[in-house]
Formats: structure tokens, sequence, C-alpha cells
């Protein structure tokens, strides 16, 4: 959240940065924030009113004069939002025990290759 939400401590912008950022529920949530945790569902113009905020979505990149011409401002601002994939290489001969204790876990993972999985970053 770096200096977006600058008069919070250092817990609650990381916990607002994985509210934000989540697409689904998590333990830390669940545990720290459940009234947050049962919301990371919603869009996020609707979390930022659920943090009671006055975080505006366009304040994350202010430098909307520097982007190159074309480029959405306010989408380009909501993409820092949107966690890309956690890709995993598996070393040779620990694909078996990776992808099994990956399902002991109850971690949801795509298989890409004999030697790469896919899974949400927040995994």
């Amino acid at each position: 959240m770096g200096k977006v939400v600058m008069n919070t401590s250092v817990e609650e912008k990381i916990l607002t940065g994985l509210f934000l950022c989540s697409d689904k529920s998590n333990e830390i949530l669940a545990v720290l924030k459940p009234d947050w945790n049962e919301k990371c569902h919603l869009p996020l113009n609707e979390k930022l009113l659920i943090i009671d905020s006055s975080l505006l979505i366009p304040e994350i990149f202010p430098w909307k004069d520097e982007l190159s011409e074309g480029i959405d401002h306010e989408k380009f601002c909501q993409s820092f939002f949107i966690q890309p994939d956690l890709f995993l290489r598996l070393r040779p001969g620990k694909e078996k025990l990776a992808t099994q204790k990956l399902q002991k876990a109850g971690i949801d993972f795509k298989t890409i290759s004999e030697t790469c999985l896919v899974l949400p970053n927040s995994s």
C-alpha cells in the first residue's frame, strides 16, 4: 500500500492490501479481519467503501501524465490489485513429492508441464 494509506500501522496496511488483492477468503483475514474476509469476492470499488478509506483508485498511480497515450489510467491503477499467478518450477525427480504435498495441504494447482505448476498467488 506504500504511501497510499499513510496514517495506518504497517500491520493495517498489509491487511488492507491483502483484502484489496484477494478475490476469495483466506486464513489471515479470517483470523484478523473476519468481516473483511467474508467480502473478499466483492469488486474493488465496493471493497474500498468497506475499508472506510479515503483511498481513491487514481491515487495509486498519481503520474497519469506519464502514461503512454491510450492507457486508461483508472484501469491501470486497478490492475495493481490483481495478483498474477504463482509458477512453481519443480526439481527433477521431485515432481510427484511436490504435487502430493500440495494435495495434502489442500492447495489448488494446475499442471503446466511435467516440471511446472501454477497456483493462485495467495497460496
